[in-house]
């Protein structure tokens, strides 16, 4: 059997190892400790990162949202001024045609201006030829009178 001193001897040395083993697994806990801090570190920096990227993507998001509000606007905007561009085409071909109308309205005016005057010595059947020239251009110009003017040597 183990005598008291052995005994002691045995106590004395496992309490040097539990000593160790607590200073050995101290150590181990503050080396962890450093790690995890170090890990949280990392960790908090890669949610950093992460939020700071989703704000980017919701923000590209956004644009891309309003591009395409812009591309679906554009289809009735290009409808639209094409609808326009065929309302002034039709404007300016009707004012073409009064403004040639005009032209022409104004020519015959002229020529008419042009013609002698005749004096009432002049033969009748002058007068009536000239009457029927006039009477002739008077409908060419005002389409609207014809019907008075063709009743009214009647």
């Amino acid at each position: 059997m183990c005598t008291v001193v052995e005994k002691d001897s045995v106590i004395e040395r496992l309490r040097t190892e539990l000593g160790k083993l607590h200073r050995s697994k101290r150590q181990l806990n503050e080396q962890k400790d450093l790690e995890l801090g170090e890990k949280n570190v990392t960790i908090g920096s890669y949610l950093d990162k992460i939020v700071h990227l989703m704000k980017n993507s919701a923000h590209k998001e956004a644009r891309v949202t309003e591009v395409e509000a812009e591309l679906g606007r554009c289809p009735a905007a290009c409808t639209r001024l094409e609808q326009e561009k065929e309302i002034l085409e039709r404007q300016n071909a009707w004012l073409n045609e009064e403004l040639t109308a005009k032209i022409e309205t104004s020519k015959k005016m002229n020529e008419l201006s042009n013609l002698p005057l005749l004096s009432f010595s002049t033969e009748p059947y002058v007068l009536l030829n000239l009457f029927a020239v006039w009477r002739h251009l008077t409908i060419l110009i005002f389409p609207s009178f014809s019907c008075v003017l063709l009743f009214s040597l009647k």
